[in-house]
């Protein structure tokens, strides 16, 4: 194991939070806000998502043409918070377009995402067809740069925070 694979992992267990609690939060929640900025100094857009964690990542769905899925277009990165705010999770990441709606069925990588997904909210894949209003979608992948956790009512003994390398192909072009 090369040394900083051995740090980050020291890093997830040396926090007042286990990042197991972090992982089952974002596993059971119902949706997600994930904030976007608009372009040109718009300012932030938050709105709820469904969507799943899976390998390590928030994964969902919204409309490429929608205001989220245009943000993205520009400014990949942005934010995404479990809906709870007692029990909070908070993740600033990149998000990339895995993709276009017609195909989230094709590679095994987004089958398995969508497999949870169908589970999650009690839907068959024919209810996911690319026909109608889903025709626009696109399957997003969200990747973790720093997650922040804490529970509200012992904010100040379980404040924790984890830093993860983003993959090269999720970096914002002209990040370091």
């Amino acid at each position: 194991m090369d040394r900083e694979k051995a740090e980050r992992l020291a890093d997830l267990d040396t926090q007042p939070l286990e990042w197991s609690w972090v992982e089952r939060k974002l596993i059971t929640s119902s949706s997600y806000w994930l904030v976007t900025t608009k372009p040109h100094q718009g300012g932030p857009h938050a709105r709820p998502v469904w969507g799943v964690y899976y390998d390590g990542s928030v994964w969902f769905s919204t409309g490429r043409s929608s205001i989220k899925g245009q943000n993205l277009a520009v400014d990949p990165r942005c934010v995404v918070h479990i809906e709870s705010a007692d029990d909070v999770v908070i993740i600033d990441g990149v998000a990339e377009l895995v993709a276009p709606w017609e195909d989230v069925f094709a590679g095994d990588h987004s089958r398995a995402v969508m497999r949870r997904y169908m589970a999650k909210y009690v839907m068959t894949e024919s209810e996911l067809s690319p026909q109608g209003e889903l025709s626009d979608a696109g399957l997003y992948r969200v990747h973790p740069r720093v997650v922040h956790a804490w529970l509200e009512g012992a904010y100040p003994t379980t404040q924790s925070r984890w830093t993860f390398e983003l993959p090269e192909a999720a970096r914002p072009r002209g990040a370091a």
